[in-house]
């Protein structure tokens, strides 16, 4: 059964070669790493030192994150 969270976590990923560069291609959302979940919703998202250069809109879609870690993510 489709997930929202997980779907715009695959979207946020599509958007970054850093993303795609941390999390695997294939592997559910679910096992990917900093990424802390509360049930089927995302509650919490470290991309701490991932060089992100952009964050895709879709962030917008994991309604119950609480914690969202950016810190050192310039090149």
């Amino acid at each position: 059964m489709p997930n929202a969270h997980e779907d715009a976590l695959r979207a946020i990923r599509a958007a970054s070669t850093a993303l795609q560069e941390r999390w695997p291609e294939g592997e559910s959302p679910r096992s990917w790493d900093r990424v802390k979940w509360s049930g089927d919703r995302v509650q919490e998202l470290n991309l701490r030192n991932s060089r992100l250069e952009v964050l895709a809109p879709q962030i917008g879609q994991l309604t119950a994150l609480t914690n969202l870690d950016l810190s050192f993510c310039s090149q």
